[in-house]
């Protein structure tokens, strides 16, 4: 199990909005296109979380924590 890439892409999940609705489509998809080198265990487990729980707790961050994004 790799906990850097599971730590980068929960961090990644909250500061950066394009990469959460990437991953809202199709979460294997971004993290390999991303080149996250998660195991299937872990593609599993993290899909399993609730995103919109991350939108939210998105939302209660200074933005300057956030990935800038033009859309």
């Amino acid at each position: 199990m790799s906990q850097e890439a599971v730590e980068l892409v929960l961090g990644r999940l909250l500061t950066d909005a394009r990469f959460r609705r990437a991953a809202t489509d199709s979460f294997e998809v971004v993290c390999l296109r991303e080149g996250y080198g998660l195991t299937k265990t872990e593609l599993r487990l993290i899909s399993s979380l609730e995103l919109p729980c991350f939108t939210e707790l998105a939302g209660r961050l200074d933005p300057g924590l956030c990935r800038a994004c033009s859309s």
